[in-house]
């Protein structure tokens, strides 16, 4: 080693001790003078000393030797950085060190090695890294990446979609992706994920309603409402705006509407009372109720004031969803009471009906009251029962109507986990759940109820907009007895209940 390698050497050391990177950056243009040796020598220390100041010096140092057009220095350093290995023992720190430098100096060959790292890693920091430096490097192709690895090992997928968001918003855009999922547990721990992020995952979930695949776009949604930041109303509104065909993805938007308040809402909620799916109604009557306005009222007011058959469905709606702070303001318009009267003798659901009732004595609206109570006076008759189990009040409020009406008692639950533990001691004789729940998804319910009761003693229902429903993979058969698909019609519900409590009768007698 000459004087001038052991000058360079030891100014380098210098530096590195101090975390000086300016001086160290300054020291580059020297290494196409030193030895190979002392070129390795050098790589080496910048290896060790990791981020700082090692990996703002390597960066300076390509990006100096490519200016200078010393293209064949350029790939002996990339060449020794892709196989780390010779620097020593690669541990956490250097493991990150190294996938961050794979991004600054662009080498997409290391890829194979960061997705291997990706699926393996457990320590924060490396997985932290090589999942940033993946999405880096892989550009657009990255989320899928990413979800592929997340899909293959459901533990480590929980790991890695979780690192996600630390890793800015292309991490994001890898949650994104793991809403089109197959497996019902990473979408709703990426639903999760956004409804914990607020605004900085809004720009992500945006780009998921444009997608062709529908129960993506149900699923952005979804998330889109539990966000909670102003920023989701203006996608929320696009969307709704461009008159969605499918009425799930209505459904879902107004059900965010209803976590999103907004006098922005107001044309749109409107609109939605007189939609041609009921259940979308009710999505949009619990919607009205929490953004009420007199926008709103003067719009409701000309729909009912018609008297025809839209009219009575936007009264049946806000009925069916209890909007009570919308039907204060309606029951003094001409014909609201008529139509009132007309639908919760006729139509709700005796405890839709006994809460509109007290509701109504408290309003000052008692000769209504008492005039329904006489109507539906209680026969006394004991009904078959039926559980249903669903995280949405409005669809749980829309099987209490449909199934009360198909002759059934109704028991509802809007937390899985809780009906995990309530329905053995209920006995009923079917159970309706829906498939993507937090906290315990369909199947997972479904397989915990069988620890208790079959098939022959307990059929099993599931209704879902996902249309590739299936059970986990290497679960075996699936605990579920049919499958029946959203939006459902009268005659569809009617149907699908009665075939599973023939076949239970059957095997009963």
């Amino acid at each position: 080693m000459d004087k001038q390698e052991r000058q360079y050497i030891e100014e380098l050391n210098h530096c590195i001790d101090f975390n000086d990177a300016v001086k160290g950056c300054a020291l580059m243009p020297f290494f196409t003078a030193i030895s190979e040796t002392m070129k390795h020598t050098t790589l080496k220390k910048l290896f060790l000393s990791c981020e700082s100041p090692g990996l703002p010096i390597v960066k300076f140092l390509t990006n100096d030797l490519k200016k200078k057009g010393n293209h064949m220095e350029v790939d002996w350093i990339i060449g020794q950085f892709l196989a780390g290995n010779t620097f020593g023992p690669m541990d956490e720190n250097r493991l990150s060190f190294w996938s961050d430098a794979m991004v600054e100096l662009d080498l997409p060959q290391a890829l194979p090695r960061l997705l291997d790292l990706v699926a393996t890693s457990r320590a924060p920091i490396v997985l932290t890294a090589a999942t940033r430096a993946v999405l880096g490097l892989a550009g657009e192709d990255g989320p899928p990446l990413i979800r592929r690895l997340c899909e293959e090992n459901r533990l480590q997928g929980q790991r890695i979609a979780e690192t996600l968001p630390l890793t800015g918003k292309p991490g994001f855009f890898a949650v994104a992706a793991l809403l089109g999922s197959p497996h019902h547990d990473l979408r709703n721990l990426a639903i999760d994920i956004f409804a914990a992020a607020g605004s900085e995952g809004v720009c992500a979930l945006s780009a998921q309603l444009r997608t062709a695949d529908t129960d993506c776009t149900i699923h952005a949604v979804n998330a889109l409402g539990r966000c909670g930041a102003p920023e989701a109303l203006p996608p929320l509104l696009g969307l709704l705006a461009s008159l969605p065909r499918d009425p799930n993805i209505r459904y879902a938007v107004y059900e965010a509407a209803g976590r999103l308040p907004s006098p922005r809402w107001a044309l749109h909620l409107a609109r939605g009372l007189a939609d041609d799916s009921e259940a979308v109604r009710m999505s949009a009557a619990r919607a009205v109720d929490r953004n009420i306005s007199t926008p709103l009222i003067k719009g409701i007011t000309n729909i009912v004031s018609f008297g025809d058959d839209i009219a009575a469905k936007v009264v049946g709606a806000l009925i069916d969803s209890q909007s009570d702070n919308t039907l204060r303001f309606l029951l003094t318009i001409e014909g609201f009471e008529g139509l009132t009267e007309t639908h919760l003798i006729r139509h709700a659901h005796p405890d839709v009906r006994a809460h509109c009732v007290e509701f109504l004595s408290k309003k000052r609206f008692k000769a209504l009251a008492d005039r329904v109570k006489k109507a539906t006076a209680d026969t006394g008759t004991s009904r078959p029962l039926i559980v249903c189990v669903d995280d949405s009040k409005m669809m749980l409020m829309l099987y209490m109507k449909k199934l009360n009406a198909l002759g059934y008692e109704v028991t509802t639950f809007e937390n899985p986990e809780t009906a995990a533990r309530e329905i053995p001691a209920l006995a009923p004789r079917l159970v309706v759940t829906d498939l993507n729940m937090p906290e315990m998804d369909g199947f997972t319910l479904a397989a915990q109820l069988r620890r208790h009761a079959d098939r022959s003693r307990l059929p099993i229902l599931m209704v879902t907009t996902q249309s590739d429903a299936a059970p986990p993979a290497g679960d075996g058969a699936s605990p579920v007895d049919a499958i029946l698909m959203k939006p459902f019609s009268d005659e569809g519900l009617a149907e699908m209940v009665s075939r599973l409590l023939t076949v239970k009768e059957a095997v009963d007698f």
